[in-house]
């Protein structure tokens, strides 16, 4: 896509299609109110683009609260976008949605360029504008390398003319009405079906053109000599025409910025060939990569985890917060000093407002004094007497699956501030399960819960099936079906695959034996 055409998209976006923060932000760059109800927010932006239709600029405010900040949800929002458009199994093109929330976020980008310095944020900036001219080329363009969309965005062309010829129509037979009206008498009808046919014959015409037009860039893709790499990222970026720079003042222009992101792309792929590179990862400020001039993210920030502390339950899960925690922090390779500088996300209400008022100036300093004033706050001194009654009190259901029975258990277990040994967790767990387990234990010889190595070959155990039912037989007595260990899933709970590779899931250490 050149210049007009991304210009002409972001002054022409259907404003339903963003999300409300991203519609709040188009109201902010523009000084406009955000405090109405979506419906007038929509409204009010669609008056403004609307008005800048005949531009060939656009506004541009930098409104967020750092670079930072803005750099990650931009990176976390194309990501999911991106991996939606590449994963969708739909035989039909992707909804016109994506491609005017693509379009939003191009012109964050070209807003945020203006604000950066740091070359390493520049570079991540860059990628982020290359992701979404490809998929715009790829999902969203005549020219692009499938069918289905060439087809749908022919369509739109089509639908396009036609409306406007329409519009043409309906002004052609107001004037002829208003001249029937003095008189002209009926020599104007002939006129009227004349002008009719002629603009019917437009219409044709021009869809003729645009097939033309699709036949032959069908037959130079045929001829492309790299027919499998159809949508380079460096080609995305070609300006086909040049528009009058902006002689604002204090207003970036967006044919700069792609020109900028194209000597960007040359430069990168220079010195990748230099280096003798061809698809390194590498990191960006927010812990995504780059792989093959794509963007990865592989980390979820810490405001967009489903994990918060509101401090309402008088610390009865508070231990099971900070497990959450820290797990999440270790999946996502937070370091504890990152977690910290994010841990405002994590509160909540009362929780929240304690936080703020110990640490307003930085007193705590580090996580791991945050989670001991935590828990001296909210713990209480009886925590352990309680999950030690929950855990005598929680008894198997008699429908309930074991599994089910056994993660619950492990939870009340990873509670406790002082942990049990595994003797007596077993011994609570064989005295509330259910009889026909107890019997399958005292089959199998279990009177512990087991622990593995990553990579061990243990026995999975595998009941077999009654002839009576569904139901498992602890009388015919317990198979065991050899397989490896793959990962530790909690406390006494393993991933494991067969001697094949194939995963069977995860399965609690009872069930498996060295």
């Amino acid at each position: 896509m050149d210049l007009n055409q991304l210009i002409t998209l972001y002054h022409g976006m259907d404003t339903a299609h963003l999300t409300i923060d991203e519609l709040d932000h188009e109201l902010r760059t523009r000084s406009m109110n955000d405090e109405a109800s979506r419906s007038q927010k929509e409204q009010a932006l669609h008056g403004r683009l609307k008005e800048g239709k005949s531009m060939l600029n656009v506004e541009f405010r930098f409104v967020s609260v750092s670079v930072d900040e803005e750099l990650a949800v931009c990176d976390d929002k194309l990501s999911w976008i991106k991996r939606h458009l590449e994963s969708s199994r739909s035989q039909r093109a992707p909804a016109q949605v994506y491609k005017t929330r693509l379009v939003h976020f191009l012109f964050r980008l070209i807003r945020l360029k203006e604000r950066v310095t740091d070359e390493k944020k520049l570079t991540s900036i860059a990628t982020l504008a290359r992701v979404c001219m490809e998929l715009l080329n790829t999902y969203y363009s005549l020219t692009s390398h499938l069918p289905v969309v060439r087809a749908a965005e022919l369509a739109l062309v089509n639908e396009s003319l036609t409306k406007l010829l329409r519009e043409e129509v309906v002004g052609e037979e107001g004037q002829i009405d208003k001249e029937d009206e003095k008189g002209t008498g009926d020599g104007n009808k002939v006129q009227q079906n004349a002008t009719k046919e002629r603009l019917l014959a437009t219409n044709k015409e021009l869809i003729t053109v645009v097939h033309q037009l699709m036949n032959q860039i069908q037959m130079l893709e045929a001829t492309q000599k790299e027919k499998d790499k159809p949508c380079k990222t460096t080609n995305s970026t070609l300006i086909a025409e040049r528009v009058t720079k902006n002689s604002a003042e204090g207003k970036p222009n967006p044919n700069d910025f792609l020109d900028w992101l194209k000597q960007k792309g040359s430069v990168e792929t220079s010195l990748n060939e230099s280096e003798g590179t061809k698809s390194n990862d590498k990191p960006n400020v927010n812990g995504a990569s780059t792989h093959g001039g794509l963007t990865v993210n592989k980390r979820l920030p810490v405001h967009k985890w489903a994990i918060h502390y509101d401090g309402m339950d008088n610390g009865r899960k508070l231990n099971e917060f900070l497990k959450e925690v820290e797990f999440n922090a270790r999946s996502e390779h937070f370091s504890e000093d990152e977690l910290f500088l994010s841990a405002h996300h994590l509160f909540t209400h009362k929780a929240r407002a304690w936080f703020m008022e110990v640490n307003g100036n930085n007193e705590l300093g580090s996580w791991r004094r945050l989670v001991e004033e935590l828990k001296a706050e909210f713990l209480p001194v009886d925590v352990d007497y309680v999950y030690e009654r929950q855990a005598s009190n929680r008894k198997q259901g008699a429908r309930e699956k074991f599994q089910d029975f056994y993660l619950d258990m492990v939870r009340i277990f990873r509670n406790m501030s002082s942990p049990w040994d595994d003797k007596r967790k077993f011994e609570v767990l064989f005295r509330n399960t259910r009889e026909e387990c107890q019997i399958a234990m005292l089959a199998a010889n279990i009177s512990d819960i087991p622990s593995f190595d990553v990579g061990q070959r243990v026995f999975k155990r595998s009941f077999r099936l009654s002839s009576a039912g569904n139901d498992y037989n602890a009388k015919l007595g317990p198979q065991y079906v050899p397989c490896v260990i793959v990962a530790k899933k909690g406390t006494s709970s393993y991933e494991v695959a067969d001697m094949n590779g194939k995963s069977l899931g995860v399965f609690s250490a009872g069930d498996l034996k060295a």
